[in-house]
């Protein structure tokens, strides 16, 4: 009956430790380097992995609100379209840089992608 008792406790004490999945907080920014550039686009990943797009964005800066619940290990991208104009395009994870380009508008669609720690 010891060893039942025991055996018992042993498997509560394991199933009750199962890890728990860390979530992140992303930002996405854009700072317009050549003032009075024409309208952009952005497409960025959701949460859920999908994508949202929107545009154009005539304001020299852009940011996102801070959005929850991102994944550990998850491949974050962000897409920036301009027909012109230089442009830093950041990915911030929470609240620090994870990643960073300076991206030229003209010569079609950059990408700029990041993976979420573990």
């Amino acid at each position: 009956m010891k060893k039942f008792i025991c055996i018992i406790s042993l498997l509560l004490v394991i199933t009750a430790c199962k890890k728990e999945t860390k979530n992140y907080t992303v930002t996405y920014k854009i700072y317009e380097n050549t003032p009075g550039s024409a309208p952009f686009s952005v497409r960025y990943t959701l949460s859920d992995g999908t994508l949202k797009s929107e545009g154009p964005i005539s304001s020299g800066n852009w940011t996102t609100p801070d959005m929850n619940a991102y994944r550990s290990n998850q491949i974050i991208s962000f897409y920036l379209e301009s027909p012109a104009g230089t442009y830093d395009m950041y990915i911030y994870v929470d609240g620090s840089v994870a990643s960073h380009v300076t991206a030229d508008g003209g010569i079609g669609e950059q990408l700029l992608e990041a993976q979420l720690p573990n």
